[in-house]
């Protein structure tokens, strides 16, 4: 067999490549189908309320354009600011999608800028994208929002498991950069911070950490007493500072103070103290914690105890996810962290009747959502079919739910598909857990991993590679 060795010994110089991009590219048939001026509607009020002076550009003109689209590229990708930026650079289809041929003076935006875009929306603003992709997918009739089932899971911020070493070293690093932010902003305070001495501390830390954890009461009162060493540590040096960062909460060296720098003031004076006073209660005297801190940097982070074997305790925020038929995920904006299932169905069918304007005929959730008033609100709303798994116990009074047994396992084998899609969320986008560092930009990615998954969803039926299942 012959072998060809044409080009081996010849070197790449500069020269045109033409590139052809057919219509029947699935990016294509996507932008060709997306209503892109709905969706201009729907992020131009955050836009314009979202910098000083209602001012709504980036230095030059702001394109919606090609912003939106990189955005929407970005969510189907799940990839990182500075990553779409690149392959939008070395892919036409990319560029297309993002308006190169229709757009006067295209540009790819830079990563800065990118990000700034997505920033200035707010979670409810990306909420809505996602399921304006769903009404899409029912308009184009590859779903059907007559048939829904409601699930809820947690998503991890992006912080590390938050167990007292840990946040102790936190609440130290918080004072070392304190001590920087003091000496640099207050010189007459110079000699009287102490010295920040990291490496004892972590070393302290690492110490408590490899104590062997066997429940023996030797190993028991090493890990106490290694824990008082290494609370003592950070006490000292942390009560220290904070004398003296009422300095920069002034408000002439506040506002001298950036974003970050302000944040990290505020999050360390607020922070600090209840934290460093409950380890010690904790430690020292063996009592209950109380509060809720499970970052320094982040405030909306709760516990969640779900209940099962296979799924300890859970930090982060819980989002209610629902589907519809054809496999497109539809939520609602958020307005706590817990978003409790029960008390949140009534919420998610009022979103669903909002966003597809149809009656619903079924409606599947497991027993957490169950209680009397969600079924009789759901019978009230005359859904044919009421799925609501309920709890093994006796009800008093329940509504005449006229579901039979046969058609209840149905639905209810049915409602367990939610479970992949909750799966498909978590390992191929953020829903799992979150790359974003604030508590703003965390729950919006939430919103944009389900927005992620509509589009890849809506692409399958474009190209022919899912086919809507005969009623």
């Amino acid at each position: 067999m012959g072998f060809c060795i044409s080009g081996i010994d010849e070197k790449l110089v500069d020269s045109k490549v033409v590139i052809h991009v057919a219509n029947t590219h699935p990016l294509i048939k996507l932008a060709n189908t997306i209503d892109w001026k709905q969706l201009i509607e729907l992020v131009l009020p955050d836009l314009k309320n979202s910098t000083a002076k209602l001012k709504w550009w980036f230095g030059r003109k702001l394109c919606l354009r090609t912003h939106l689209g990189v955005y929407l590229l970005q969510q189907l990708l799940n990839t990182t600011d500075r990553g779409i930026e690149q392959q939008i650079k070395f892919n036409a289809a990319y560029q297309l999608f993002c308006g190169k041929t229709i757009v006067k003076n295209w540009h790819c935006p830079d990563h800065t800028k990118i990000e700034e875009f997505r920033s200035r929306m707010s979670p409810a603003t990306h909420c809505f994208l996602a399921n304006e992709i769903a009404r899409l997918a029912v308009k184009k009739r590859f779903a059907s929002p007559a048939h829904i089932d409601i699930d809820s899971t947690i998503q991890e911020p992006n912080m590390q498991y938050p167990s007292i070493s840990n946040l102790l070293i936190k609440t130290v690093g918080m004072a070392k950069n304190i001590k920087k932010l003091i000496a640099e902003k207050c010189e007459d305070l110079v000699d009287k911070l102490p010295e920040v001495d990291m490496k004892t501390i972590k070393g302290l830390a690492r110490k408590y950490f490899f104590i062997k954890r066997k429940k023996s009461d030797k190993n028991k009162e090493k890990k106490e007493a290694a824990m008082k060493e290494l609370w003592r540590a950070v006490s000292k040096t942390s009560w220290s500072v904070l004398e003296h960062t009422h300095r920069l909460l002034e408000p002439f060296i506040f506002d001298s103070l950036n974003k970050r720098q302000q944040e990290l003031a505020t999050q360390f004076a607020s922070k600090a103290p209840t934290y460093l006073s409950e380890t010690f209660e904790h430690n020292f005297e063996s009592a209950v914690k109380t509060s809720k801190i499970f970052s320094m940097h982040l405030n909306e982070v709760d516990v969640f105890n779900k209940q099962k074997e296979n799924k300890p305790l859970q930090f982060g925020r819980q989002f209610q996810v629902g589907r519809i038929e054809g496999n497109f995920v539809f939520s609602m904006p958020n307005y706590s962290v817990r978003m409790p299932d029960a008390e949140t169905l009534k919420p998610m069918v009022r979103a669903n009747l909002n966003t597809f304007q149809q009656p619903i005929e079924s409606v599947g959730a497991d027993k957490a959502y169950y209680s009397k008033d969600n079924e009789q609100f759901l019978l009230d709303l005359k859904v044919t079919e009421v799925a609501l798994q309920k709890i093994n116990r006796k009800y008093n009074d329940p509504p005449d739910n006229p579901l039979s047994p046969e058609r209840l396992e149905k639905l209810v084998n049915r409602r367990s598909g939610i479970e992949g899609i909750i799966g498909q969320l978590k390992r191929r986008y953020q829903m799992g857990r979150s790359r974003m560092k604030s508590d703003r930009t965390i729950e919006s990615s939430g919103y944009c991993s389900m927005l992620g998954f509509n589009l890849a969803q809506l692409s399958r039926f474009l190209t022919g590679e899912a086919v809507k299942k005969a009623a």
